[in-house]
């Protein structure tokens, strides 16, 4: 496909997920067999799940069981079908946590988390939160705090080593409350695991957000809670977590978070992972849209070295993130980037 028409096309798949009509989810759903850019059908699934739209449950789970279509695509159907968070999907969903494709049974796993977790404490914030919900917060707390400090002297050794000794000694320091580090989150995103982390010490999200031992959900609550803190202290944590080995679906979560931050103090962590040829094609491309949301000169210049890349999703990234540099573009599509 041509770069133009890549462009166009993932510009109108935004452009549709801001709409969240029934209508706009019939259109991303036609979209998806004109195309076989692994890169635009998973972006469909993704805008479905965003959208929130149960019309869009069947797609979502035919996407899901057909064993012939990309991981990274049901993957992304996985995640779509937490993100609309019905009932009734997580029988499919349990079908596929034991998945050949670790992409696709640990986002199966996480969406059926997320889903059990929002059942346990009711349809509506008002509600009691259930006990089985407040002893999972705790326990998630409680292994968090076990390892705040071995956590906390990584955190400050990888800190250190970018130059930031005054944002590392906060991460060293015990007394350091980081709840007034806190935004509320500005992401217009459905997260694929909630955050039950928000208030707590830098030092301890970190700990918990590095620790390869604990549960997905767990870490990626930590990586949310991070994201939402939104400091340069918390961008270079998360940027650490690109050089994590335990799970692919982890690292481009990070490098997707980083994109959402524009931190220019991630840059270089996003180039050594889109540079890494050895790295799963999925965090490639993550890095190379984060690079493109940055948009710094040397980011842009890293995706230009990489535009003919031999990975497809991720040639095909690099294009999509240079003219998403070209903000007037996409806003003259309709769409909020």
């Amino acid at each position: 496909m041509e770069a133009s028409a890549l462009c166009a096309m993932y510009k109108r798949i935004f452009a549709l997920r801001n709409e969240l009509t029934d209508v706009a989810v019939d259109e991303l759903v036609g979209m998806f067999d004109l195309t076989d850019s692994v890169l635009l059908r998973h972006e469909i699934a993704y805008a479905l799940g965003q959208m929130q739209r149960t019309h869009a449950e069947p797609f979502l789970r035919r996407v899901l069981a057909d064993l012939d279509e990309h991981p990274v695509t049901r993957h992304e159907a996985a995640e779509a079908l937490g993100a609309i968070g019905s009932a009734h999907n997580l029988d499919v969903l349990r079908e596929f946590v034991h998945d050949h494709a670790p992409e696709v049974s640990q986002t199966c796993a996480l969406a059926v988390h997320r889903i059990e977790h929002a059942i346990e404490r009711g349809a509506c914030a008002c509600e009691k939160t259930a006990q089985a919900a407040l002893a999972r917060d705790a326990a998630a707390a409680a292994a968090a705090a076990r390892t705040r400090e071995a956590g906390a002297v990584g955190a400050v050794r990888e800190l250190g080593e970018a130059g930031e000794a005054s944002e590392a000694q906060q991460l060293a320091d015990p007394a350091f409350d980081a709840r007034a580090a806190y935004s509320e989150s500005a992401y217009m995103t459905v997260d694929p695991a909630a955050s039950s982390m928000r208030g707590l010490p830098l030092a301890e999200v970190v700990a918990t957000f590095s620790d390869e031992q604990l549960p997905l959900h767990t870490r990626y609550s930590a990586m949310f809670a991070l994201r939402d803190m939104n400091s340069k202290a918390a961008a270079l944590a998360l940027a650490a977590g690109l050089r994590e080995r335990s799970s692919a679906l982890f690292r481009h979560e990070v490098a997707f978070v980083l994109g959402q931050l524009e931190r220019e103090c991630t840059v270089p962590q996003l180039k050594e992972c889109l540079a890494n040829l050895a790295e799963h094609p999925m965090v490639r491309h993550e890095a190379a849209e984060a690079l493109g949301a940055i948009g710094s000169a040397d980011a842009l210049s890293t995706l230009r070295a990489f535009a003919e890349d031999g990975e497809p999703i991720v040639r095909e990234s690099c294009a999509v993130a240079l003219d998403m540099f070209d903000r007037t573009g996409f806003e003259d599509a309709g769409v909020v980037v």
